[in-house]
């Protein structure tokens, strides 16, 4: 199952696979729910790699970007399990300055690959 990481949003967001689509959806207040569409609302994306982390989190301001994917107790656990599941790790950026870092499952890293722009080498 794919989830929102993190986000300057929302501490509460969910991703979900919504006719062909990726959407974002987070709460802001009892009665105020908000949508990103990664069809509609997506700027710019990049790929998570080993390689880019640092220069991503840095970009998104979040400085050590592998402690907000996973965690020490994730880090462990991980390594432990052997990846048994695989994600996809992708940093978005959409408009009205919205950032996020998505742990996408294979399929909807599939399908945001085929709907979304062409990916940025770095989100901005």
């Amino acid at each position: 199952m794919s989830e929102v990481k993190k986000a300057n949003f929302s501490d509460s967001a969910e991703i979900e696979e919504m006719d062909g689509d990726l959407v974002i959806s987070w709460s802001e207040g009892i009665l105020n729910r908000q949508e990103l569409s990664v069809r509609n609302d997506l700027i710019q994306w990049s790929r998570i790699t080993e390689e880019n982390k640092q220069k991503i989190g840095a970009t998104l301001g979040w400085g050590a970007l592998g402690a907000i994917l996973l965690g020490p107790l994730g880090f462990a656990l991980g390594a432990f399990f052997g990846g048994r599941k695989k994600y996809i790790y992708v940093a978005a950026s959409f408009v009205g300055d919205k950032k996020c870092v998505l742990e996408l499952t294979p399929d909807d890293y599939n399908l945001l690959f085929t709907i979304a722009p062409t990916p940025e080498t770095v989100v901005k």
